[in-house]
């Protein structure tokens, strides 16, 4: 689409100089305005077909949107029940296997050996306030604040940042 709309942008230009240079000349030429007139008629065909084009795939992205919100659900509910199938499995090794194994001390099922043996478990710290210094780590984070960085370079212009300029079209 980029080559016809350079084409077409080429010839209005060309159209355009045309026209202004037989009018500057005091002529007037029908073919001239009837040669702008169906340039601007075709740019306005293309216009409105990139504009369905927008429309078509703005429609897609909101449908994207939406699927993607629906995977998200869907992937919380299975790391809901993920989590809860670990938890029943530390649960059974940590409760009921220990019991039953360790009422025979070993235990050998025929499909697997069971042992029992100890092993240190998680940090239970119950008074905070006393953790000594050194065992506290600090995190320090630091971002951009674009919006006021972009008022100081519009006010200041250093030159070790510039504002560049884009070209938008307001549809109304």
């Amino acid at each position: 689409m980029t080559n016809r709309t350079d084409e077409l942008l080429l010839f209005y230009d060309k159209a355009e100089a045309e026209l202004k240079a037989l009018e500057e000349l005091g002529l007037e030429s029908d073919e001239a305005q009837e040669k702008l007139a169906n340039i601007e008629y075709q740019i306005t065909k293309e216009v409105n077909k990139l504009d369905f084009w927008i429309g078509s795939i703005k429609q897609r992205t909101t449908s994207l949107e939406s699927l993607k919100l629906q995977f998200k659900e869907a992937i919380a509910q299975l790391d809901k029940k993920i989590k809860a199938n670990e938890n029943t499995i530390k649960w059974i090794e940590e409760n009921t296997l220990p019991k039953l194994v360790n009422s025979k001390g070993k235990l050998d099922t025929g499909f697997r050996k069971y042992t029992i043996y100890e092993a240190e478990g998680e940090l239970v710290v119950s008074d905070q306030s006393k953790i000594p210094e050194e065992f506290i780590k600090t995190k320090i984070e630091q971002s951009l604040d674009k919006v006021a960085l972009k008022k100081y370079v519009k006010e200041n212009q250093p030159e070790w940042a510039t504002i560049q300029k884009v070209k938008r079209v307001r549809v109304s």
